[in-house]
């Protein structure tokens, strides 16, 4: 999943204006599931780890704002390959 999002994020934005804004959040999402993946390892397995609010806070922050985009772009084909890569389906 690490591998689809990382090709998701070093993708260059497309040609059409109209897809811009589709590949951005497409891109928030796709970064946005690295950075909660890794912040759950941190909190499931480093004990050393002491997590403040504000830090709690900002990854649901995170995590919002990327199921707000992933709203936004959820029925485009783009989302939808995009889920069949998280799959391993391709």
């Amino acid at each position: 999943m690490k591998a689809c999002c990382s090709r998701v994020s070093s993708r260059p934005l497309p040609v059409d204006p109209a897809e811009i804004p589709i590949a951005k959040d497409l891109k928030l999402v796709a970064d946005s599931f690295v950075e909660l993946q890794q912040a759950r390892h941190t909190a499931d397995y480093d004990n050393s780890k002491v997590w403040s609010r504000t830090q709690v806070w900002e990854m649901i922050a995170v995590a919002e704002d990327a199921m707000a985009a992933w709203w936004n772009i959820r029925e485009q084909g783009i989302a939808q390959d995009y889920l069949l890569d998280l799959m391993g389906s391709r």
